[in-house]
């Protein structure tokens, strides 16, 4: 029971960080403590030499050392009645058992902490809207067209023309003579090369398709985090009233629908539409 209350008021008090971290070690905590206090009994209770390093090593080393303790002594030295000496024997194997049926009744919580900690990560360096896929298992991210990457590929994923020509990032420095080193020279690029719009006018427009736009011809419209932090994101509205996104700020969902990790930008959005 105590044991149990340990665990509840870490995970209470340390709320995000893993029970399984606290559950696990302190188990083996208690485990390798329990193992020491019982081989030093035993070897009190059979006056055996040497039972203090015995112990020292079980704390340390955990069941092997103390299995094989109690190997080598099977049937060796004289029981001592001494009831104290039997009642710490005693407790130390009700611990021991303790710890085992709790540590094995909380397997489940384990795997699933494990299985939940992977997928945050994945979820934390996607880098775009990841979803779950069908099975649970893995978040994966969505082009404009529904085909699925890993979040490993997701700074890969093509964008989409308004006539389906996908367009991938090329730096292009290398064939510029002279270049201005403050300036980026990167533009997407079509496989066929025919379609190449510069960096600096490549845009999202509200239907998730990649336009070549003059960012200079639009209005800015900078969007601040609520929490007044100094991230900001930009929005263009050009004269019809249409907005216009950074492609870094935009990902789809699996019905290649525009969606904005942004919850800022998913608010302005929805009021500009009314």
């Amino acid at each position: 029971m105590i044991f149990v209350i340990i665990i509840l008021l870490l995970y209470f008090f340390f709320d995000g960080m893993p029970v399984t971290f606290f559950t696990l070690y302190t188990a083996m905590l208690i485990i390798h403590i329990s193992l020491a206090v019982l081989v030093s009994t035993n070897a009190k209770a059979k006056q055996r030499d040497g039972g203090t390093l015995w112990a020292v090593f079980s704390f340390f080393l955990g069941v092997p050392i103390a299995l094989l303790y109690f190997l080598l002594n099977i049937g060796l030295g004289t029981e001592n009645e001494n009831k104290k000496l039997k009642n710490r024997q005693r407790n130390a194997i009700i611990y021991i058992c303790t710890v085992l049926v709790v540590a094995a009744a909380l397997t489940p919580v384990y795997v699933h902490e494990f299985k939940q900690s992977v997928l945050q990560e994945e979820f934390d360096s996607a880098g775009r809207m990841a979803y779950l896929n069908a099975d649970g298992t893995h978040y994966i991210c969505y082009d404009k067209i529904g085909k699925t990457y890993s979040v490993d590929d997701c700074d890969w994923i093509p964008y989409y023309t308004p006539d389906n020509k996908a367009l991938e990032l090329e730096d292009y420095s290398g064939e510029v003579e002279n270049r201005d080193f403050t300036k980026d020279y990167c533009r997407y690029v079509s496989a066929d090369g025919k379609v190449r719009i510069e960096q600096d006018r490549a845009f999202i427009n509200e239907g998730g398709y990649m336009v070549d736009k003059d960012a200079g011809k639009m209005e800015e419209i900078v969007i601040e985090e609520y929490d007044d932090s100094d991230c900001a994101y930009f929005i263009y509205e050009d004269k019809n009233g249409e907005l216009y996104f950074n492609p870094a700020d935009c990902s789809w969902d699996g019905d290649g629908n525009l969606v904005f990790e942004s919850q800022e930008i998913t608010d302005y959005v929805k009021e500009h539409k009314g």
